[in-house]
C-alpha cells in the first residue's frame, strides 16, 4: 500500500499484491550397508568380508544399513515406506514393510527427534543380526543389494540401493590315512 499528496493536498493511495510460490524440490535419501562375518570376532563392519569357503566354520554375517536424509531441503522429511535387502537368495530380508519396522531388526535413530520421520540431520541405522551366508568357493562372492524407497511430505519418492560383498577364503585341503 502506498499512500501520497499531490502539490494541492490531493489524496492518492494505491494497494497492489504479489504472490510467491513454492517449488517442490525432490526428496533424496542415502543408504551405506555393511557387513561383518562373525567369524573374524572383530565386530568391525565394512562393505566387503569373508568367511571360509564350503561352509567351514562360522557362516553368519550381521548387517549395518545407516539412512541420511540428503535432501537439498530442509523442510521435506521422510517416511521410509519399503525397506529390503534381496541377499542374492531365494529369501530377502524384510526390514520395513507398509512403513512398519519388521520383527529382528533393530533401528536406532540418531541426531533428531527420533520420530517417525527421517529429517534432515537424522541417521537412522537399521541391523540384522546371525544371517547365514550362502556356502561358496575360494573367489566367489555373495554380494546382495539392499533398496529402501521412502516419501516426503507431498508423496514426492525418494530410493536408493547400497551392495555389501562376502567373499571366500581358502581353506587347506587335508586327508587323513588309517591302516590297519
Amino acid at each position: 500500500t502506498v499512500n501520497a499528496t499531490d502539490d494541492e493536498t490531493t489524496a492518492a493511495n494505491d494497494t497492489d499484491t504479489a504472490t510467491v510460490t513454492y517449488l517442490d524440490v525432490a526428496p533424496a535419501i542415502d543408504i551405506q550397508k555393511t557387513v561383518d562375518v562373525d567369524a573374524d570376532g572383530d565386530s568391525s563392519f565394512s562393505e566387503s568380508e569373508a568367511v571360509s569357503e564350503g561352509g567351514v566354520g562360522t557362516q553368519t554375517a550381521d548387517y549395518r544399513y545407516v539412512l541420511t536424509n540428503t535432501s537439498s531441503t530442509s523442510t521435506d522429511p521422510l517416511t521410509i515406506n519399503t525397506f529390503i535387502d534381496n541377499q542374492g537368495i531365494a529369501a530377502d530380508i524384510t526390514l520395513v514393510s507398509a512403513g512398519t519396522l519388521q520383527a529382528g531388526v533393530t533401528l536406532v535413530k540418531s541426531g533428531g527427534d527420533t520420530d517417525d520421520l527421517l529429517e534432515a540431520g537424522e541417521t537412522w541405522t537399521y541391523t540384522v543380526n546371525d544371517v547365514t551366508v550362502p556356502v561358496g568357493d575360494v573367489g566367489g562372492t555373495h554380494a546382495n543389494t539392499a533398496t529402501v524407497n521412502a516419501t516426503d511430505d507431498e508423496s514426492s519418492a525418494a530410493s536408493d540401493t547400497d551392495t555389501a560383498t562376502v567373499t571366500y577364503l581358502d581353506v587347506a585341503p587335508a586327508i587323513d590315512i588309517q591302516k590297519t
